[in-house]
């Protein structure tokens, strides 16, 4: 049986972090926000930064599993990849962008472990990808894998770091511009026609379900 109060920590911990960043969260505040005392807080983990390594490895651990299931259930690779940006949008929605800054200057290994997941882990995932369109007749037959694997890569960091310097855009606006040119850009006419399928069908059924779009 999983531990319930290291479950609060690491869920209500994540959500302050991602809302207000990391500095003007305290230990206190996480505590306040679950009822339990710094006491108990420290029998799970020394310190605020050993807390916030967790989470992010938590996340990714998180984020491989759910990855590994949309890669068995898609029905096709556009499917795949829709399926991708809307895990991230439900994740990140409330992510600000003074977390990405603070992760970035002052906890260097957290930022360390979180673009090593992207660069190693995102190009294995998108030539895949890639693979399974082409087979299908979804994705262009003439577009370099390899290079279209990189630029997708480095592309996901720069967004990132757009994100932590534009304040006037979230990180979801900034996904959804970035999803839908990678798209545009890959595509045959058929696959094009899929992924309107599939992104009319989801925001019709958000839309009905008052879900994020």
């Amino acid at each position: 049986m999983e531990d319930q109060v290291l479950i609060s920590i690491f869920s209500v911990a994540q959500n302050l972090f991602f809302e207000r960043g990391i500095k003007s969260v305290s230990i206190e505040d996480i505590c306040t926000k679950i009822g339990i005392s710094k006491k108990t807080f420290y029998k799970y983990f020394e310190s605020k930064e050993a807390l916030l390594l967790e989470i992010a490895e938590k996340y990714i651990e998180t984020e491989r599993a759910k990855i590994d299931e949309i890669k068995r259930k898609s029905e096709n690779a556009i499917q795949e990849l829709y399926e991708i940006y809307q895990m991230n949008t439900i994740e990140l929605i409330n992510l600000n962008s003074i977390f990405i800054e603070e992760i970035k200057k002052s906890y260097i290994n957290v930022w360390q472990l979180m673009s090593n997941h992207i660069e190693i882990e995102c190009p294995l995932f998108i030539a895949d990808n890639l693979e399974k369109g082409q087979k299908k007749g979804l994705y262009k037959n003439d577009i370099d894998i390899p290079f279209i694997v990189h630029l997708y890569t480095k592309n996901q960091l720069m967004v990132i770091d757009y994100f932590a310097q534009n304040k006037n855009e979230s990180l979801n606006q900034l996904l959804f511009k970035f999803y839908n040119f990678f798209i545009q850009a890959i595509c045959t006419e058929t696959g094009i026609q899929e992924f309107n399928k599939i992104f009319i069908y989801q925001s019709n059924y958000d839309k009905k379900n008052n879900a994020v779009i």
